[in-house]
């Protein structure tokens, strides 16, 4: 198993023990959830606290190193979710 991110405590607490992603709490994964960049490192994203956010491993997975996607809907680029700036209720909709 890989180390905890030394920065894990303080970006836990930040996200009250919840992917910020899709809000599963981390008590009920089987592996601890990852530190991982809003803005990655290979585009300039920094360690500051305001770019960590807690994710578990399905979502930093699938979100990799993106910023943006084409909405299917739409076909447009659009910039995803950033847990910091975006309201999660107002950002994702269910029909």
């Amino acid at each position: 198993s890989s180390p905890v991110n030394r920065l894990y405590p303080a970006v836990a607490a930040q996200a009250k023990l919840r992917c910020e992603y899709c809000h599963a709490p981390q008590v009920l994964a089987s592996a601890r959830f990852e530190v991982e960049h809003i803005q990655p490192a290979s585009q300039s994203g920094t360690d500051d606290l305001a770019n960590l956010t807690l994710a578990c491993s399905a979502c930093n997975k699938y979100k990799g190193t993106a910023t943006t996607a084409i909405d299917p809907q739409t076909q447009v680029v659009v910039r995803l979710f950033h847990p910091r700036t975006d309201d999660w209720t107002t950002h994702f909709a269910y029909e």
